[in-house]
């Protein structure tokens, strides 16, 4: 399990009356357990944000699903992942429009 927070401050801005302030908290879970002779492992993870620009609405990001890795990949593995996002759009100056949707993940990790 991981457990993060913090904060943020926006220092230089454009155009000047954004506002600064803004949050982020969340947990990720990752089972000890693997299943399949070791290959499978459930995981899940929780994001969720708030910033002063948008009167401290809450954005919530959550994931679950599966995690496949073996012994010869070491750190990599792949995540199958069902998606679901309701908050406003991360997409630059569309924040003020809220959207909501679901989805399938396919993510590839190494370090």
């Amino acid at each position: 399990m991981r457990v993060y927070g913090g904060g943020g401050y926006i220092l230089r801005k454009d155009p000047p009356d954004l506002e600064e302030w803004s949050a982020q908290g969340g947990l990720e879970l990752r089972s000890p357990r693997a299943f399949f002779h070791r290959i499978v492992r459930p995981v899940a993870a929780v994001d969720v944000q708030a910033a002063e620009e948008t009167q401290w609405d809450i954005d919530c990001s959550a994931r679950a699903g599966l995690q496949f890795e073996t012994e010869k990949l070491r750190h990599r593995y792949l995540q199958l992942m069902l998606e679901y996002y309701n908050g406003h759009s991360p997409h630059g100056q569309f924040f003020e429009r809220t959207i909501q949707y679901w989805g399938l993940g396919l993510h590839f990790y190494f370090d």
